[in-house]
C-alpha cells in the first residue's frame, strides 16, 4: 500500500484515484520499502513467494524514479529474474499440459503398430472375399494403378 503512494514513471500506470505522500516524506519510505522488497526478492526461492514477489517487483519497477541509481540497478536485476523465471515456469507448465496434435496422436499409433501380412480385417477381396491386410493390400493397390 506504501508503494502504492509513490508516484509511477509513467502516469498512465497509476492506479485510479492514487493518492501520493508529501514529497518531503518520499525519502524515508523510499529507503525502507526498497528494504522490505529486498527482503521479499530472498524469498523468491520458495515456491509460495514466487507470485507476490513478481507482483512486487513489478510495483517497484513502475515506480523505479523514485529510487537512487544504485536501488535502480538492483530493481531491473530483480525484475530480469523475475520475467526470467516467470517464462521458465510457463514454458514447464506447457511441456508438461501439451496437447497432441492428430499427427502426433497418429504417429505414436503408427509406431506402436505391427505390419504384417493379412492381418487387417477391413482390407477384403472384393471377388473371393480373401483378406487382403498389411503389405498384400497395398502391394494390390499398386498393380492396379
Amino acid at each position: 500500500e506504501s508503494l502504492e503512494r509513490l508516484p509511477c514513471v509513467y502516469p498512465a500506470l497509476e492506479p485510479v484515484g492514487a493518492k501520493h505522500m508529501p514529497e518531503e516524506e518520499r525519502p524515508a519510505w523510499v529507503n525502507v520499502l526498497f528494504e522490505c522488497v529486498e527482503v521479499a526478492v530472498m524469498h523468491y526461492k520458495f515456491l509460495w513467494a514466487k507470485t507476490t514477489v513478481d507482483i512486487l517487483v513489478r510495483a517497484t519497477v513502475d515506480r523505479r524514479n523514485n529510487f537512487s541509481e544504485g536501488q535502480q540497478r538492483s530493481i531491473q536485476e530483480w525484475n530480469a529474474m523475475c520475467k526470467g523465471q516467470k517464462i521458465m515456469r510457463q514454458q514447464d507448465h506447457a511441456r508438461q499440459t501439451k496437447e497432441q496434435t492428430a499427427y502426433e496422436k497418429k504417429e505414436a499409433e503408427w509406431s506402436s503398430s505391427d505390419i504384417k501380412k493379412g492381418q487387417t480385417s477391413w482390407a477384403k477381396d472384393s471377388k473371393t472375399g480373401a483378406s487382403l491386410g498389411g503389405i498384400d493390400a497395398w502391394a494390390a493397390k499398386q498393380s492396379s494403378n
